[in-house]
């Protein structure tokens, strides 16, 4: 059996200039950003997200490049290679959940993060949706 048969898309990402000014051009075609920006203290980025039904996206952007290079050398290279003219784009991926599971009526899973976006919970976690709620 395939290793990746269980992988399902979690986010997409999108490696971006410093503070985000690309999602203007996504607000401008109608897209909710998430309030807040998330530093992700120890990785040396920040991001800011905009949230869909059961995936979000990320636009994520470097602020601390010594500490980004210390603490994840696969995200520095991508960064290093955008800047070089590859692409800005990634996929975050998680195991499918089961459909016996208990859970499978609310597919999700916990995504641990530094800051969470005020819309969504006062934990340091957040459940990731199905099409049962919408996420805005």
């Amino acid at each position: 059996m395939n290793q990746y048969a269980d992988l399902v898309i979690d986010h997409i990402y999108i490696c971006v200039t410093k503070q985000a000014p690309e999602a203007k051009a996504l607000q401008d075609a109608g897209m909710q950003l998430a309030s807040g920006t998330d530093h992700h203290t120890g990785q040396g980025t920040a991001a800011v997200f905009f949230y869909f039904e059961n995936i979000y996206l990320e636009l994520i952007w470097v602020e601390d490049a010594e500490e980004l290079k210390s603490a994840d050398k696969q995200l520095a290279d991508k960064f290093k290679n955008v800047t070089n003219g590859g692409s800005p784009f990634g996929l975050g991926l998680r195991k499918r959940v089961p459909s016996d599971a208990p859970e499978a009526n609310m597919p999700r899973h916990e995504y641990g993060i530094c800051s969470p976006p005020p819309i969504l919970l006062s934990s340091n976690v957040f459940p990731l949706l199905s099409n049962k709620r919408i996420l805005h």
